[in-house]
């Protein structure tokens, strides 16, 4: 599933992208957007050009799409294609905004799947008795 979730991820940006709903901050670069009248963009800046941080998450996010369906065609332990998409999700949404609220369960959750397949993969032998 982990492919399809940031598949799904990636198609949504482009919805935060036409409804002006997950925008970037001000930018003087020739990258920026004006939003139009309408758009929460709009009514929060005005017509001052944003950084249109939804287009290149939902580039980034193709191209962990892109990791992702490689891997799947690899033989990994259950879990790892998961554990994976968390991680390179963290990565893209970190480099986007920087620490947000977002980043924090992002990078959370992943340090908790991290240290679960840890633990998971230490195979404990069973005590032979004597006697």
């Amino acid at each position: 599933m982990a492919p399809a979730i940031i598949l799904g991820q990636a198609i949504g940006r482009i919805a935060c992208f036409l409804n002006g709903d997950a925008f970037g901050a001000p930018t003087d670069s020739g990258f920026g957007i004006v939003y139009p009248e309408g758009t929460i963009a709009f009514e929060r800046y005005g017509s001052v050009p944003l950084w249109p941080a939804e287009i290149w998450e939902g580039q980034l996010d193709i191209v962990v799409f892109g990791i992702l369906i490689v891997m799947k065609n690899i033989e990994l332990p259950v879990g790892v294609l998961f554990l994976s998409y968390n991680v390179l999700y963290s990565i893209v949404r970190f480099s986007m905004d920087g620490w947000t609220m977002g980043e924090y369960l992002c990078i959370g959750i992943s340090v908790i799947l991290i240290l679960y397949f840890i633990v998971r993969s230490r195979k404990v032998k069973p005590i032979a008795l004597m006697g």
